[in-house]
C-alpha cells in the first residue's frame, strides 16, 4: 500500500475509502482506518463483516473527522 511506500509512520491519521470487501481487507492488511461508501462498483452485501458504510458524499467528510 501507498502508506507504507511513502514512509507514513503514524497511520492513525490515515482513511482508506473505498466500495468494496477488498479494500476494506487491504486498509485492515495495512493497520489503517476504513471507511466504505456504497455508490461505485463494488458491494458490501453478504460481507459478514462490520464495515462503517455511508450512502452519501456529503457524509464522508464527517464521518472521517470523526474517526481520525
Amino acid at each position: 500500500m501507498c502508506v507504507d511506500e511513502c514512509g507514513i509512520d503514524d497511520k492513525s491519521k490515515v482513511l482508506m475509502v473505498g466500495d468494496a470487501m477488498g479494500d476494506a481487507m487491504g486498509a485492515r492488511e495495512s493497520g489503517v482506518d476504513f471507511l466504505g461508501v456504497s455508490y461505485g462498483f463494488g458491494s458490501f452485501e453478504d460481507s459478514g463483516k462490520t464495515v462503517r458504510v455511508v450512502e452519501v458524499v456529503g457524509d464522508c467528510e464527517e464521518i472521517a473527522c470523526r474517526i481520525l
